[in-house]
């Protein structure tokens, strides 16, 4: 069994309606379905000052949007806002990570 892009984003999709740890995060005013994850701060933050920032990532399926946020995108998750401190895209173009920090006042 061969998978194109098509096939991998559909099931992709498939998983993170599946996932405890699924979530909405509102971006732009537009809802997207993600997973919720969290990475070890002090290596992925601890170069740019940022870990102690850093407070969990999502990932979200890259056919849902049309234009990818930027990082210092605010993203809202339950109610709070944060912002982006990173994104990390897969090299087949089916998942973005968004790693959230540092609440806006």
């Amino acid at each position: 069994m061969s998978f194109d892009q098509s096939t991998i984003r559909t099931q992709f999709a498939s998983l993170i309606d599946m996932s405890p740890n699924k979530l909405t995060v509102t971006i732009e005013g537009d809802d997207y379905d993600a997973v919720k994850s969290n990475l070890n701060r002090s290596i992925v933050y601890g170069n740019e000052g940022l870990q102690n920032d850093y407070n969990f990532s999502v990932i979200i399926s890259v056919s849902d949007f049309t234009t990818l946020p930027a990082v210092d995108s605010k993203v809202t998750v339950g109610g709070t806002v944060y912002r982006v401190l990173g994104i990390e895209q897969d090299s087949v173009d089916t998942a973005i990570r968004l790693d959230l920090g540092q609440l806006y006042a």
